[in-house]
């Protein structure tokens, strides 16, 4: 598949996990885990967490927002855009996640959306830069689209 105009695949490697726990003796931590689920001693144990940090797409994030005004003006901006400059679609509301590579770009005080639905103004001090799938948990929701104005309505 040929990226998207812009955007390069990368080959940084995933922090994504998925494969079976090791068996009974081979690692301590194992044993916990094993001994916590109550697993029988030898019994095949699949582990799963998705990518954190990396977005398991292999776009690179290549638009950076440097000011306030360049965050406001994403608002405006159609879907199809947002997912090409990185962000990520949560739900049927249209929030749509800000990637990991802006968390130290976000304006304070710009407004945002948390996943639970939850509206506050950014603080790098109380919100953290936790990720999955490469996007953080907040971003924004972006302003309806309105529909063309037709020609002449007269009746």
């Amino acid at each position: 598949m040929e990226a998207l105009p812009g955007l390069r695949p990368t080959e940084e490697p995933s922090d994504e996990i998925n494969g079976n726990l090791r068996q009974l003796g081979e690692n301590e931590l194992a044993d916990k885990i094993r001994g916590a689920i109550g697993a029988e001693p030898f019994a095949e144990v699949s582990v799963y967490a998705p990518p954190h940090r990396s977005r398991g797409d292999g776009m690179e994030v290549a638009y950076m927002p440097l000011t306030l005004d360049d965050f406001e003006r994403l608002r405006a901006l159609p879907e199809e855009e947002l997912t090409r400059i990185g962000l990520r679609r949560w739900d049927e509301s249209g929030l749509m996640l800000f990637p990991y590579e802006w968390f130290g770009l976000i304006p304070k005080g710009l407004p945002i959306v948390d996943i639970f639905g939850n509206a506050s103004e950014f603080d790098p001090a109380k919100d953290d830069d936790e990720a999955r799938y490469g996007v953080l948990s907040f971003g924004f929701i972006p302003a309806p689209s309105l529909p063309e104005q037709g020609g002449d309505d007269a009746d």
